[in-house]
């Protein structure tokens, strides 16, 4: 059994939440080596290699919305990120990542069928971020 789409998962969710937790640990000290704060290089970052899943995603599930042009890892490639969701938590994303959860498909399941309705988003707003990326 391949277990990349898990593995992709995991990655993902570990780049994000680091640097989620750097931006909040210091809020006054967050530049990156690349002269930006740890939350802005969540939001460029569109995909760093071919199906790996981009780490801005979690984080576009919280925020909503104006987005910068997001880049691929070696600037060879862009996009605009459709962003129009928000009010999603990190603790509803982490309780999709469970032991049923094996690619990507299965956490935006998830996360539509259990919390949806604790956020102001539609079905349609939701896939169309995830199909941005």
């Amino acid at each position: 059994m391949c277990n990349a789409g898990r593995i992709a998962l995991c990655e993902s969710w570990a780049e994000h939440i680091g640097k989620t937790i750097a931006h909040e640990t210091y809020p006054t000290n967050n530049l990156t080596s690349i002269i930006e704060t740890y939350i802005e290089r969540l939001d460029k970052t569109w995909n760093e290699v071919p199906n790996h899943i981009p780490i801005g995603l979690y984080h576009d599930l919280i925020d909503g919305g104006t987005e910068p042009i997001s880049w691929n890892r070696d600037w060879s490639s862009s996009t605009t990120v459709l962003d129009n969701v928000s009010g999603f938590s990190n603790h509803q994303m982490f309780q999709c990542l469970n032991s049923n959860t094996v690619d990507i498909d299965d956490f935006k399941q998830l996360l539509i069928s259990d919390y949806l309705n604790t956020t102001s988003n539609t079905t349609n707003e939701v896939d169309l971020l995830f199909n941005s990326y």
